[in-house]
């Protein structure tokens, strides 16, 4: 092999390892999280709504999290991204990654699913309560996710704060966030 034939070799495993690899990453946890959040939402009790949301994100940052960040959350890869320890055009591609992986894992729901139950559940997806009104969901929605970024930024990306618990707080913090974001104790 020449001079210029091993630098091609390397430059394309440096490519996958920083940008193919963490792409995957992000897709495939996202679609993960977002099937199993869906499928758990049968079970109309917010703790074991909240266990599934935050246990699955313990679990893609513990297993996953090496290779992108563990992000998973467009919200995160903003923050992640604002606080600069990720490039812009690699937040961009992260959120691409993201949101084809929910909208997979939503497909999966639905395949899965019988028409009855994906129709009760509303697809998994989170509906305000009757007594709340939309600008204070849009309030809440804002200090929970503040929550997460902030729980996420401390754990992972701060010198002084970053932890080897990171994934158990940011599971808490996700799981902690679903149940104080929701006072009717109903997900549909």
């Amino acid at each position: 092999m020449s001079g210029s034939e091993t630098e091609n070799v390397i430059n394309i495993r440096e490519f996958c390892e920083r940008i193919v690899q963490p792409l995957l990453a992000e897709f495939v946890g996202v679609c993960l999280l977002v099937f199993i959040s869906c499928m758990a939402s049968q079970n109309n009790f917010v703790i074991d709504v909240a266990l599934a949301h935050g246990l699955t994100i313990a679990m893609l940052i513990i297993g996953l999290g090496a290779i992108s960040g563990g992000h998973f959350n467009p919200a995160v890869t903003l923050g992640v991204a604002l606080a600069g320890a990720v490039e812009p055009t690699l937040a961009l591609c992260y959120f691409i990654a993201q949101l084809l992986g929910g909208l997979l894992g939503a497909a999966l729901v639905r395949g899965v699913l019988p028409p009855n139950i994906y129709d009760k559940i509303k697809g998994g997806s989170h509906c305000l309560g009757s007594s709340v009104e939309p600008r204070w969901a849009i309030v809440a929605e804002a200090v929970l996710t503040t929550l997460l970024v902030s729980t996420f930024l401390l754990s992972t990306v701060n010198r002084k704060t970053k932890s080897n618990m990171a994934p158990l707080a940011i599971g808490f913090a996700v799981a902690v966030g679903i149940i104080s974001g929701n006072p009717e104790m109903q997900k549909n």
